[in-house]
């Protein structure tokens, strides 16, 4: 079960039929139907029907809509409550918390199915990193290492075209002065109509972030096609302060000192959220060396439990032509010697999730959670500059 929460899904949902039929029973729009087979109402008019025409579907029918899947996934993100969706649910406005619980599991694997490539390629990186090692004593390491970024920006050949600057209107007051955000708004909405596109997507510093989320839910109709998103770097600034929230008192800054990573003031600064660039570096260094022990207690669970060790065989295969390839630097070998890892690299992440599963301690859970959180970092970062944004302004 997976639908597009929005009132554009809602209004590809409801039918022509029961759309005209609400319309004409709540407003006096004309006995006349358009190109599309539907009569024409005011944008305020269309929503108030098409609220209306979703809970009709969800009380008569039992069929799920945009407004009450969102109703639900809203309630349990701001509330957790499952006593509140349960009664809205009894009311009408929402789905069941079950159904909530199977979306958001879809919404999950279906993220999951997209990022496994990313996921794949990061534990190569890793191996790249730490070979050789156990099960893969017989690996010849013929360069040093890439970093992380060049190690992805080598496999990822550079087709993004080249993103054209101009510059708009300059406003001689601060840029977080509501008047100046809002101009600067109309403006950009100008350009993309002007270039024929229907939505303009707009980025932002968190600061004017939230004055323009203010000014769009002040006047939602007016910004009905305006697309808001906080910049790349804010974002992950935030995720890596929530990370070293997280991780406080685990003992994550005695490593990075220990290991002279980082100095003691550094250590806490990086904790704190406060120096983005140290904080990627660090935690992308305490995240490769958690998974170089956990890779050794990984490979003597398989020799104690008698797994299969037949994808560990392959797999070192191609690790090692991919070692040669980057030697080489051969993108073509590079990248082949990564496709055919795939099937075992499934099979090693399978048994790398069954092997978290039977250690269940507080501190194995902890530090375990630590590396998902990097791993989610690290898909973020990736998605913000591989993934074009193509002719939007702002």
């Amino acid at each position: 079960m997976q639908l597009e929460i929005s009132y554009l899904e809602a209004s590809r949902r409801v039918s022509c039929n029961l759309y005209n039929h609400l319309a004409w029973l709540i407003t006096d729009a004309s006995p006349e139907v358009g190109d599309g087979g539907r009569v024409k109402v005011s944008p305020k008019q269309h929503e108030q029907v098409l609220n209306l025409a979703q809970d009709v579907c969800q009380t008569v029918a039992g069929i799920p809509t945009p407004k009450h899947i969102g109703t639900a996934l809203h309630i349990l993100k701001e509330t957790r409550s499952k006593a509140t969706v349960t009664l809205l649910n009894r009311f009408g406005n929402c789905i069941s918390y079950q159904d909530a619980q199977r979306y958001i599991t879809t919404m999950v694997k279906s993220v999951d199915e997209q990022t496994e490539p990313l996921d794949h390629l990061s534990i190569l990186w890793h191996l790249v990193h730490i070979c050789p090692t156990v099960l893969l004593e017989d690996l010849k390491p013929s360069c040093t290492a890439p970093t992380w970024s060049s190690f992805q920006a080598f496999l990822i050949p550079d087709a993004t075209p080249a993103t054209v600057i101009s510059y708009g209107t300059f406003f001689p007051k601060s840029p977080t002065d509501p008047d100046v955000v809002e101009q600067s708004v109309q403006y950009c909405m100008h350009v993309s109509r002007k270039q024929g596109q229907e939505f303009t997507i707009i980025t932002f510093d968190q600061a004017i972030y939230e004055v323009d989320l203010g000014l769009q839910k002040k006047n939602p109709q007016k910004y009905a096609t305006l697309i808001l998103r906080m910049g790349g770097f804010h974002i992950p600034q935030n995720f890596l302060k929530a990370i070293g929230h997280f991780m406080q008192a685990s003992g994550i800054e005695d490593i990075m000192v220990e290991a002279d990573v980082r100095l003691c003031g550094t250590a806490n600064k990086i904790i704190s959220g406060k120096d983005y660039y140290a904080m990627l570096r660090a935690h992308t260094m305490v995240h490769a060396a958690m998974f170089a022990l956990h890779w050794e207690v990984f490979t003597r669970w398989l020799i104690i439990e008698e797994k299969d060790l037949e994808c560990i065989s392959v797999l070192a295969i191609n690790v090692q032509l991919l070692l040669d390839a980057l030697l080489e630097k051969d993108v073509e070998k590079a990248s082949s010697a990564c496709a055919d890892a795939t099937n075992q690299l499934k099979e090693l992440s399978r048994l790398m999730a069954e092997f978290d599963e039977v250690y269940t301690s507080p501190t194995t859970k902890l530090w375990l959670m630590y590396m998902n959180m990097v791993m989610i970092l690290k898909r973020f970062i990736h998605a913000e500059r591989c993934r074009p944004v193509g002719g939007t302004p702002g």
